[in-house]
């Protein structure tokens, strides 16, 4: 009872002969209904009535040593990605238990290595990067980025992890290679709006420098900035910039943007929503007009 309590309510047969108790109690147990399988060598123990972490962790107990969760479960695991079904997804190594168990999909691979392997609460599961390339493979890129955007945004994306795991040129791995590059070059957005306004300024024709980037002159940091023209572009969120505390720090950071020879455009998110093709014109506007009054500076 008490390795069910931090196991999701589950145990394993393999668990149970460790912890001395034998075949025959095991089968008493189960015909009088104190354990219930779950799957095959896995047993609910004092009740019929599991969670979802309860089946993911059975589950990967199933699949034996070494088996980890995976692909579309780590994803909903690791809250990159909502669960898509039923199914739960294991990667495990050759030569294991069979793999054909309704409920479970089991994925074959040989030697995963550390920047591979994770665990969620105890749970086995692939790492952060191992789950973002099993999903390029079936994403689309709009829905990879999305997975990627998930990442970052609860501190869980890891860079050189990413690029690590494409070496083995697993399926995948141009996918994903390809995903990373569209970020690399200005960085990671916090938000969907962000993501929205980056897009649309994109499809304009309009490339950021950077994006969340720290401004050493003024020791702030942007949204979006245009270097070059030293063009600051504040995406305000009703939410986070509609409080008193921002009401009053934007306009500090404003000032401090300015005496540093900065013009700080703020756009509000229902512009972005709803006026993207006229927040992007705005921004075009303003860049035109500081290239035309700004002096090249020495070393730019």
């Amino acid at each position: 009872m008490a390795l069910a309590a931090v196991q999701d309510g589950v145990v394993s047969h393999d668990q149970l002969i460790d912890l001395g108790f034998a075949g025959k109690w095991i089968e008493y147990r189960l015909a009088t209904g104190w354990l219930t399988v779950v799957f095959r060598g896995v047993y609910a123990v004092g009740h019929k009535r599991l969670t979802w972490r309860g089946r993911v962790r059975a589950a990967v107990l199933s699949c034996g040593p070494g088996a980890y969760i995976s692909h579309w479960t780590a994803a909903a695991l690791q809250s990159l990605r909502r669960s898509s079904g039923a199914l739960i997804h294991v990667t495990a190594p050759p030569g294991g238990r069979e793999d054909r168990q309704q409920g479970i999909v089991v994925h074959r691979v040989r030697n995963m290595r550390s920047v591979e392997k994770s665990d969620v609460d105890g749970i086995p599961v692939t790492s952060v990067a191992r789950t973002c390339l099993d999903m390029a493979a079936v994403l689309r890129p709009a829905e990879l980025e999305a997975v990627l955007e998930a990442a970052e945004l609860q501190g869980t994306f890891d860079l050189h992890a990413c690029l690590a795991v494409c070496k083995r040129g697993r399926n995948g791995s141009a996918k994903l290679k390809r995903a990373l590059r569209a970020y690399q070059p200005t960085g990671w957005t916090r938000s969907r709006l962000e993501r929205k306004a980056l897009r649309e300024l994109r499809g304009a024709g309009l490339r950021p420098t950077g994006v969340n980037v720290w401004v050493a002159e003024a020791a702030v940091e942007v949204d979006l900035l245009f270097e070059e023209q030293r063009v600051a572009v504040e995406i305000d969120g009703g939410v986070v910039h509609g409080t008193v505390a921002a009401k009053t720090r934007d306009p500090e950071r404003d000032l401090k943007l300015q005496l540093a020879d900065y013009v700080v455009m703020r756009v509000p998110e229902w512009r972005v929503v709803h006026e993207p093709d006229a927040v992007a014109a705005d921004v075009k506007a303003l860049l035109l007009s500081r290239a035309e009054r700004t002096p090249a500076r020495p070393g730019r």
